[in-house]
């Protein structure tokens, strides 16, 4: 459950069928080297999403960032984000980055993943950490 002063994001409380899932970006691992000297400056973006449909584009409700974790190819994050979302109709985007001062961030790949009972687990579970590999953008 989340603490009073903590974030959530998506949905409204009010949304029907909205349900309050907590995400946590622990690390990354053998990321792409985008700086010159050999490493990356990389954080996640985890955006909360309903995907178009034949009639409609998609709609992203919304979008949190990770910290920058500076001159890395494995970083450690562990960071939690509480979201409000809708199960049988949003889904997770995961959007790893090399941050850059001056000019566009470098997009490193990407997960996305459906809020579903396979990825959904108690606070007993064993197996509620799971690894995905990045992939690129369609």
């Amino acid at each position: 459950m989340a603490s009073r002063d903590e974030q959530i994001y998506g949905h409204n409380s009010q949304q029907e069928g909205a349900r309050l899932i907590r995400v946590e970006v622990l690390s990354g691992h053998h990321l792409a080297k985008k700086d010159i000297f050999g490493a990356s400056d990389p954080y996640v973006s985890v955006s909360l999403y309903k995907p178009k449909r034949a009639s409609t584009g998609a709609k992203t409700f919304s979008s949190v960032n990770t910290k920058t974790k500076k001159r890395t190819l494995n970083p450690t994050w562990n960071e939690t984000f509480t979201f409000n979302a809708i199960p049988r109709e949003n889904r997770f985007l995961f959007e790893v980055f090399d941050e850059n001062r001056l000019t566009r961030d470098d997009f490193l790949g990407q997960v996305d993943i459906p809020i579903n009972t396979s990825y959904i687990c108690n606070e007993d579970d064993n197996s509620r950490y799971r690894e995905f590999p990045l992939r690129p953008r369609r």
